[in-house]
């Protein structure tokens, strides 16, 4: 059974005055959508993160989800990657486990931005907007534009496969890692 909500859904429009965030705010399956949003430039980033936005949602009607089958190996991730001597070399340490390539200022990877909530639930909404873009590659091209996330550090095949089993009733399109 699929378990992954995507209608019944409220959509508010709003304008933030003086700033251009947040793009995108969700809770309680009401989606705010911010008219001026910095991140809204294009068809594919407006996709992307409103599926983002949604998975928060799905994450906190599955008992926060992410907290409970990701925290541990995403501290491990941090904490390796925290000793680094420099932004740029943090950077580099944590791209084999950033799900997608959205950073923030400052150099960080957006889904390991700390200050930012509870880390672990931008790191697994955007493990989600990579199963997205991944299983859209699939259907539209049969094969990846990159390399699989799965098929990266032990870590992401651990993730993306609870993540799968967990949203996606275990369908995914991508094939097995060699």
């Amino acid at each position: 059974m699929l378990s992954y909500r995507w209608c019944g859904l409220v959509f508010r429009f709003v304008r933030s005055i003086k700033k251009r965030t947040p793009s995108v705010y969700a809770t309680s399956w009401t989606i705010e959508y911010n008219v001026l949003g910095s991140l809204l430039t294009s068809a594919a980033g407006v996709r992307e993160t409103l599926f983002h936005e949604l998975f928060h949602n799905n994450d906190e009607d599955h008992g926060d989800w992410s907290a409970k089958h990701l925290q541990a190996d995403y501290d491990a991730i941090v904490a390796a990657c925290s000793g680094t001597r420099d932004a740029a070399h943090a950077s580099r340490c944590l791209a084999p486990y950033a799900p997608n390539n959205t950073m923030v200022r400052g150099g960080t990877y957006y889904a390991f931005q700390q200050n930012n909530g509870d880390a672990v639930h931008e790191y697994a909404a955007e493990l989600a907007v990579r199963y997205f873009k991944e299983q859209g590659d699939m259907l539209a091209a049969g094969k990846l534009a990159r390399t699989a996330f799965k098929c990266g550090p032990s870590e992401n095949a651990r993730a993306w496969k609870a993540l799968v089993n967990e949203f996606f009733a275990g369908r995914d399109l991508v094939p097995a890692c060699s």
